[in-house]
């Protein structure tokens, strides 16, 4: 029986599969870089919601905790190599775009956050990615 090895590749590469050492300081990298951009937009819906503290925490939790969870996806994808697969496979910052945060903020101030939620949640809409 043959025992299947990864060759380690480039971050930049296409399909190249980092080691921790090279994945670690992109990921603080990414938590660095997406701070100001990920929790000022749940600030922002949070004080337009009207939300008590607790609401606002777990709001920007959310707002650093999804991205990131979702830049390692991109990183490392999930399944096979020419089947079905989730993620890039490159190091693609995923985040919060500010050109959806006035309409956002008018939601929230007429209905709840709640509806802006729902909505994220059944079309999607509202992030972007950028590539390194």
């Amino acid at each position: 029986m043959e025992k299947s090895t990864k060759k380690k590749g480039s971050i930049f590469g296409l399909d190249g599969v980092p080691g921790i050492c090279e994945s670690l300081p992109l990921a603080l990298q990414h938590v660095v870089a997406m701070i100001v951009g990920c929790v000022t937009p749940a600030i922002i819906e949070a004080g337009a919601g009207g939300l008590d503290n607790g609401e606002r925490v777990i709001l920007i939790q959310a707002a650093l905790v999804v991205p990131a969870l979702s830049t390692f996806l991109q990183l490392f994808p999930l399944g096979k190599k020419g089947g079905l697969r989730l993620g890039s496979g490159l190091p693609v910052i995923m985040g919060v775009s500010f050109a959806y945060v006035a309409s956002m903020q008018a939601i929230a101030e007429d209905f709840s956050i709640a509806v802006i939620f729902g909505a994220q949640f059944s079309s999607g809409s509202g992030s972007c990615s950028r590539r390194w």
